[in-house]
Order: C-alpha cells, then sequence, then structure tokens
C-alpha cells in the first residue's frame, strides 16, 4: 500500500510518496521507495521520480490526483488532492488580475481572448474585471453594477445612493469629489446613513449641498 503525510500537494511542488506491505497478521513492513516502480495513474501529477518524490503541475482549482506504484507483483494506488495554492498561475490567464477559477468557469480553459480583463464580452458596459470585483457574470448583460442617486424626500440637503447587487463577501465604500476634471480627490463619504434590504444598499449622504458633487463605489474583494 502506498502513503503520503499529507495526502495533498501544492501546485508546482513536490511530495515524498511512501510504500508499505501489508502483512497477513494485519501489521506492516516498510518498503524502500526507491524499489518501487512510480508512475502517475491519473491528474496533475507531472512526474514520479525514482525514489517516489511526486511533483504536481499547475491548477486553477483543487483538483484529484492519483499516484501509482508497482512492487514486486504488487500494485497500489494513492489518492491525492493537487491545491490551488495561487489563483493567478494557469497558462494563458495568469497575470491579469483575474482569478484563473473565475475566467475557467465563464471562458472555458485558455486560450480564449473573451475572458480578457479589459473585454466586455456581455455588451453590458462593463468589463470582465469589473464583472469578477462585483461578483457578477460576465455572460450575462442582466448582470450589472447599478448605482442610482435619488432625493431624500423633504431634505433637499441629502441623497440617495441606492445600488445593487451588494454581495456579503465584498467591501463597498462611498468616495465623493466636487469636480470630475481634477485628478484624484476622490475623499471617502463621512456623514451618512446605511441601510440594506437584500442585495440591494442605500447609503443617505446628510449633507449633500453645494453647487456640483460626485459620487462612486469603490468594491473590494477578498
Amino acid at each position: 500500500m502506498l502513503n503520503a503525510n499529507p495526502t495533498t500537494i501544492n501546485e508546482g511542488g513536490t511530495l515524498q510518496l511512501g510504500a508499505a506491505q501489508l502483512l497477513d497478521d494485519a501489521t506492516t513492513l516498510a518498503v524502500d521507495a526507491s524499489t518501487v516502480t512510480w508512475s502517475v495513474a491519473s491528474g496533475p501529477l507531472t512526474s514520479s521520480d525514482a525514489s517516489g518524490l511526486g511533483t504536481a503541475g499547475i491548477v486553477y482549482q483543487d483538483t484529484a490526483a492519483t499516484a501509482q506504484g508497482n512492487y514486486l507483483s504488487y500494485t497500489s494506488t494513492l489518492a491525492l488532492t493537487v491545491l490551488n495554492v495561487n489563483g493567478e498561475d494557469l497558462a494563458g490567464y495568469s497575470g491579469d488580475g483575474i482569478d484563473d477559477a473565475w475566467q475557467v468557469q465563464y471562458f472555458g480553459l485558455p486560450p480564449n481572448p473573451n475572458a480578457a480583463p479589459n473585454v466586455d464580452f456581455d455588451g453590458a458596459g462593463q468589463t470582465n474585471f469589473f464583472k469578477f470585483i462585483a461578483g457578477l457574470n460576465p455572460l450575462d448583460p442582466n448582470s450589472r453594477f447599478v448605482l442610482k442617486i435619488a432625493p431624500v424626500p423633504a431634505q433637499p440637503g441629502q441623497k440617495n445612493l441606492i445600488f445593487n447587487p451588494r454581495l456579503s463577501d465584498r467591501t463597498y465604500s462611498v468616495t465623493t469629489k466636487p469636480n470630475l476634471l481634477t485628478i484624484g480627490g476622490w475623499n471617502s463619504l463621512v456623514s451618512f446613513l446605511q441601510n440594506d434590504n437584500g442585495t440591494v444598499r442605500t447609503v443617505t449622504d446628510l449633507n449633500s449641498s453645494g453647487a456640483a458633487k460626485f459620487y462612486r463605489v469603490e468594491i473590494a474583494k477578498p
């Protein structure tokens, strides 16, 4: 029988495999790993050398793999899991700021130019990168982040900022500035009330006075 501790291996990493004989009296006898003929039965193991050192390939999600060992006339296998420890290393999708698993989920395995971060595949006016950060479906034009600015009844110095969808695993910050022509200068909203109703969040700016005031919502994905 084959063994390893742990039975998980990081993508691109190595793991020492071992073997033992299970005797008739239910005891075990260790086998020198170098006397076993090692091979990859399935999954993203790129190799297993003569000493039983297994090497994992690159994956976009935790993926099952199986190592195989042959000793004398006996064959055994060991189930392993290759862990996706880096969301941005799948060739063809790496280094673009979007988790590889998200791109594979919606656009399949690379190469696929439609998965690029600046592509607006569904014509919704929001790019793949934005939809990834906002938790939206890049294939559905109705899956959009929407922000509306509305007056507050009987409160001329206030404004309601209503946006959706609001997801529990994202953080949202409203920032503001008086002039869009200036570079930078976005400041956090200080005086406000906040209310959530399902995926809709309403932020009430308690001081919206002035000749002009511009708002934006900054979304952060952990």
